[in-house]
């Protein structure tokens, strides 16, 4: 039986129109700090300063807020969420460019709290092999899910006071082992069978997480496969 997943962040874009206002700003929040980095990744790769684009990023966001600009968007079937969000900023960007920047966006206040200086930081460890904007993009919407995933597989481990044991099993589902696996057996008090037995399972609950995540960001499930695979590429190339 398929699994369903009832919110998307399609389901957020619908509640952005709404007509109720703490609503539609409560959903518009929610997209931005999902959303906000791999559009920030975008910008920079694009060949614009860190100053310039969290001016970009800010005013992207508060143009979205004060014009509506979701309102009344009817997703298509086949419609992928970072598509939207990528169509949006670059038609933004362009009408932006015969704008005065921070005047246009409340003297440089952020309609919400997002860490620039963290974001710049995470950004310069960013391979230089993602020569267009739009590849770096991709790569950082598919880390950025991957991410997503393993906090909530965290969280999930801490509630049944597991964390540590998560911790040391991470390692083998990243494939960035540091510890020989019988060392991380002997560790955990357990065989490698069944050190085996637990990566396996681990990897069946990030896979699944990692579904529900993308599944938050397309309208038509049946595309679920197509986008697993094009992230995935999206980090290996």
């Amino acid at each position: 039986m398929q699994p369903r997943f009832p919110t998307t962040r399609w389901t957020l874009v619908v509640r952005a129109s709404s007509f109720d206002q703490a609503e539609r700003k409560e959903a518009l929040s929610s997209l931005m700090s999902q959303n906000w980095y791999p559009l920030y990744c975008f910008v920079r790769r694009s060949g614009k300063s860190h100053q310039e684009a969290e001016d970009l990023i800010q005013g992207f966001f508060l143009h979205v807020i004060e014009k509506d600009v979701i309102a009344g968007v009817a997703p298509h079937r086949k419609s992928r969420f970072r598509s939207f969000l990528l169509a949006c900023l670059k038609n933004f960007i362009a009408n932006d460019l015969a704008r005065q920047r921070a005047a246009k966006r409340g003297g440089g206040h952020s309609c919400v709290s997002l860490d620039f200086t963290r974001a710049d930081q995470k950004f310069q460890r960013e391979p230089e092999h993602t020569a267009t904007a739009e590849r770096a993009f991709d790569r950082a919407w598919a880390i950025e899910l991957i991410g997503n995933s393993l906090e909530r597989l965290a969280e999930t481990w801490a509630a049944a006071g597991r964390l540590a044991e998560f911790e040391m099993l991470k390692p083998c589902l990243l494939g960035a082992e540091t510890l020989p696996r019988q060392e991380v057996a002997n560790r955990l008090g357990i065989s490698p069978d069944i050190l085996k037995v637990k990566v396996h399972r681990l990897r069946s609950e990030f896979r699944q997480e990692l579904c529900r995540q993308i599944a938050e960001t397309l309208e038509n499930q049946d595309l679920l496969e197509d986008e697993i695979n094009f992230l995935f590429s999206s980090i290996s190339t």
